[in-house]
């Protein structure tokens, strides 16, 4: 087996990649085996934010001043010099660094298509967004995609959310820290989801009930 030699600025999502390379079958699970626990401190949440929250320092920009593993070279940076705020870049930049693994699985992904999906899922700032896209398709030599295939891929990613975010809401806890429940870290937020769950009223009752919230 290869060695995992080449992590990406997200080792999450590398790992993930990698794995998918590696692994022949696995299952897939409509109920949640991981915990989000997201905080004021992410990077990740202030770098993607659009509303932001009131913090005393930016974690996001702390992250980028840190000594991190380079961004792939294959992408540019913002002239601030940072990686431009798009989920799909930096999934992209993950698959790029996992170079040494694409020969396990027939993969391949072009250029044109990933800056069409990425114009295509946008950002918490659309105009960073297509300021990236000048860069990278002058870095390339490519053109931008063909706006109707970007709103097709739009159209595609919105009915996908969508869904998702039912599926969310019929499996998935929310656990918020409070007086009442004061939680002070992921582990104790775990219990207390977990208690939630074997309370829960069933799968159609919680759908039924997501319905009317959504009504209102």
């Amino acid at each position: 087996m290869k060695e995992l030699n080449s992590p990406a600025m997200t080792p999450d999502v590398y790992s993930g990649i990698v794995f998918s390379h590696l692994t022949e079958e696995y299952l897939y699970s409509n109920e949640p085996l991981a915990i989000n626990g997201a905080s004021i401190h992410s990077g990740g949440t202030a770098a993607f934010e659009k509303k932001k929250i009131k913090r005393n320092y930016d974690p996001a920009e702390k992250f980028w001043k840190e000594p991190n593993i380079p961004f792939h070279e294959d992408l540019p940076l913002m002239h601030s010099g940072r990686p431009v705020r798009s989920i799909p870049v930096i999934v992209y930049e993950a698959y790029l660094q996992a170079k040494a693994f694409h020969d396990l699985k027939l993969i391949s992904i072009s250029k044109s298509s990933q800056l069409a999906t990425t114009l295509a899922k946008s950002g918490p700032d659309p105009s960073e967004i297509m300021e990236w896209a000048g860069l990278f398709c002058a870095k390339h030599n490519v053109e931008m995609p063909n706006q109707l295939l970007i709103r097709f891929r739009s159209l595609k990613d919105r009915l996908s959310r969508l869904l998702f975010r039912l599926k969310r809401g019929a499996y998935s806890n929310r656990v918020i820290g409070s007086i009442r429940v004061p939680l002070q870290n992921v582990f104790e937020a775990s219990l207390v989801a977990g208690f939630v769950k074997d309370a829960q009223p069933s799968l159609l009752q919680r759908i039924r009930n997501r319905i009317k919230r959504m009504e209102k």
